[in-house]
């Protein structure tokens, strides 16, 4: 009985930082990869128009530097991390956005699992990971 009662304050111990750690979010490592799951859509979906020198609205897709090198012709931030809501590039592929034209221009759109991919990689504080 004695052995047990010295195991106690070890185990309430334990089961307080179990507790503790369960509360924790994940890891901090962003769930989205700017390479593994952005980049193969701008590739399929967007460069046909953003690409190079005479890019669509001046917007390089062709990688991460050119992208993030600068705003849209409007002035709006093309992206604002951690804050998907006010990225015109995620405002731009959404299919519940109808202030601005919705790209690709003509379709077909992204679906609804890359759409979530663009908000998640901008809300995860858009890494070029």
């Amino acid at each position: 009985m004695k052995n047990n009662l010295q195991l106690l304050p070890i185990v309430l111990i334990i089961g307080a930082f179990m507790l503790m750690f369960s509360f924790c979010e994940g890891t901090g490592t962003p769930s989205v990869s700017f390479a593994n799951d952005i980049m193969p859509i701008f590739s399929t979906k967007c460069i046909t128009c953003h690409q190079g020198e005479g890019a669509f609205g001046n917007l390089d897709l062709t990688n991460y530097a050119t992208m993030t090198s600068g705003n849209s012709n409007s002035g709006e931030n093309l992206i604002v991390p951690g804050f998907a809501e006010q990225s015109l590039l995620y405002k731009s592929v959404d299919e519940d956005e109808t202030s601005i034209p919705r790209m690709p221009q003509g379709g077909p759109y992204l679906n609804a699992s890359q759409i979530q991919l663009f908000e998640d990689w901008i809300n995860e504080g858009a890494k070029d990971n």
